[in-house]
């Protein structure tokens, strides 16, 4: 029998291959993973397409509770179901590692993924460097590692994929410090946020590498239908309505001439392109404040309300966001208004910072003291009280927050 790690390819049920699908509907058991991408159409969808049921299989199964799979696999066909193509994330990479480990036979079916289909721009794909990653900044974790990456790939005039980050199945860090993990809803970073992020990188480091006149291409969803490509400096793009995830976006390096010919020809220029107006771009930072609040354990209608976790007010929060298309202009400003007063709340935070943060080294010293593992940033715990099981959010469930349901 064979473990079946089968590509999906990049948008809906009918980008699996005849070869992946045949293999499916040898399977007895059938997951999809639904964390490192995501697919622009419901589990459901591939399951009255495919004629099997499909169970999701969260981050913890995958990383780390996998072997039970592994083993029946050596007895049936089990296969996993993944977006894009098997090799495009690590996280699978591991996977056929373990799987080779336990001498559990192995079929690897190869898909399409953002890899190969951003030469959907016109650029050429061997003229990419590196690609780099962009991660959600938080308040107090604003990496730049990847912008050392995009100046080597500039030095040697190559293009540049920023895959741009996704958040699914996200616990609060208050829900962990509880021992009992509560999920957020899903999340995905917009052009827009992405070079808002390599803007301030660029403003912190100042060696040019991606100024506002850089440059760019940015691409939502593609490989499906309404799929999205515009070229232009990165302030341009900046405030172009890119629509519903996923997004990614390409820095140009050293175009040819037949790169230049090909991207105008295959991507709109930023000038034509559907752009956010003031209340619509007001609207898409605020809902990003919100979300980045909430992820980060915070809320935005003031620290003195009853004390509810952020899984908790993230629904109303996120439901009262204004949308960039709706345009929102009047709830766009109480929601700025709000975030400028949290910052102006800032100074008299720092002192319970500090307070917070001399009661964690203590709590951290007890716990080691104990013989225990010692986890969490804002608030310590043991590791081994938590149950990874908790929650019920889903792939779909993020399909459903952003109308691709």
């Amino acid at each position: 029998m064979v473990f079946h790690l089968i590509g999906l390819g990049l948008a809906t049920e009918e980008d699996i291959t005849l070869k992946g699908l045949r293999a499916v509907q040898r399977c007895t058991k059938v997951y999809l993973e639904a964390y490192t991408s995501i697919l622009g159409v419901p589990r459901t969808r591939l399951e009255e397409v495919f004629g099997v049921a499909i169970e999701e299989a969260p981050r913890e199964l995958v990383e780390s509770q996998i072997e039970p799979i592994l083993e029946r696999a050596k007895h049936e066909d089990v296969a996993l179901l993944v977006v894009g193509d098997p090799f495009g994330a690590t996280t699978h990479c591991d996977l056929l590692v373990r799987a080779k480990q336990l001498e559990v036979p192995i079929n690897v079916v190869h898909n399409a993924s953002i890899m190969n289909a951003v030469g959907c721009c016109g650029l050429q794909l061997y003229r990419f460097g590196e690609t780099i990653s962009i991660p959600f900044f938080t308040s107090t974790w604003r990496p730049d590692s990847f912008y050392d990456k995009l100046a080597a790939n500039l030095r040697l005039g190559l293009h540049t994929l920023a895959l741009l980050d996704i958040k699914v199945r996200e616990p609060t860090m208050t829900s962990l410090a509880r021992g009992r993990p509560e999920y957020l809803p899903p999340r995905f970073m917009s052009i827009r946020q992405g070079i808002t992020q390599l803007l301030e990188i660029e403003k912190r480091r100042g060696e040019g590498v991606c100024p506002p006149e850089a440059r760019a291409v940015g691409m939502a969803r593609v490989g499906a239908e309404g799929q999205m490509v515009v070229t232009g400096s990165l302030v341009e793009l900046r405030d172009v309505s890119f629509g519903a995830p996923l997004h990614s976006l390409v820095l140009i390096g050293r175009a040819g001439a037949d790169e230049e010919e090909l991207l105008t020809a295959f991507a709109m220029g930023a000038a034509q392109a559907p752009r956010l107006d003031a209340n619509g771009a007001a609207a898409e930072d605020a809902a990003t404040a919100r979300a980045n609040a909430a992820h980060a354990g915070e809320r935005i209608h003031g620290d003195d309300d009853d004390d509810t976790d952020g899984a908790a007010s993230e629904e109303g929060a996120d439901s009262e966001a204004p949308s960039a298309e709706d345009g929102g202009g009047e709830d766009a400003k109480a929601a700025l208004a709000e975030a400028g007063a949290k910052a102006a709340q800032g100074a008299s935070k720092a002192t319970d910072k500090e307070k917070l943060d001399a009661h964690n080294v203590a709590r951290a010293q007890t716990l080691e003291g104990e013989g225990k593992k010692v986890a969490g940033g804002m608030h310590k715990f043991d590791a081994s009280e938590v149950d990874v099981h908790g929650g019920d959010g889903t792939a779909d469930d993020f399909l459903d927050a952003f109308g691709l349901g």
